[in-house]
C-alpha cells in the first residue's frame, strides 16, 4: 500500500464510495499526539456537493465546517458506511 493506492467500497445505501490514499505517516494528528496512519481522501461524488461553509470560505477550519459536520453524521448515523460496517455508538446514541 503506498500513497496513490486507489480503493472502492460498497456502502449501506448501495453507492460506492472511491477513495484513495494521500499520506502515510505524513499529518499531525489534531491533539498533537503523533502522526495519522493514514489520510485519504474521496475521489468520486458519493456523498454528494459539499461546502465548507456559509460564506464558501475556510474559516473555521475543518472543525467548524459544514463538511465536517456531514461526513461525521453520515458515518456514525451508517448511512456512508461499508455495507459489512457496524458503527460504534455511545451509550446516548442507543
Amino acid at each position: 500500500m503506498d500513497a496513490g493506492t486507489k480503493f472502492s467500497v460498497k456502502l449501506t445505501d448501495g453507492k460506492t464510495l472511491e477513495y484513495r490514499i494521500v499520506g502515510i505517516d505524513h499529518d499531525d494528528l489534531a491533539d498533537g499526539s503523533g502522526k495519522a496512519g493514514l489520510t485519504f481522501e474521496v475521489t468520486n461524488d458519493v456523498m454528494g456537493e459539499q461546502r465548507m461553509n456559509a460564506t464558501m470560505t475556510n474559516a473555521g477550519g475543518w472543525e467548524k465546517s459544514e463538511s465536517s459536520a456531514a461526513a461525521s453524521t453520515a458515518v456514525t448515523s451508517g448511512r456512508f458506511c461499508p455495507a459489512s460496517f457496524s458503527p460504534r455508538r455511545s451509550p446516548s446514541q442507543r
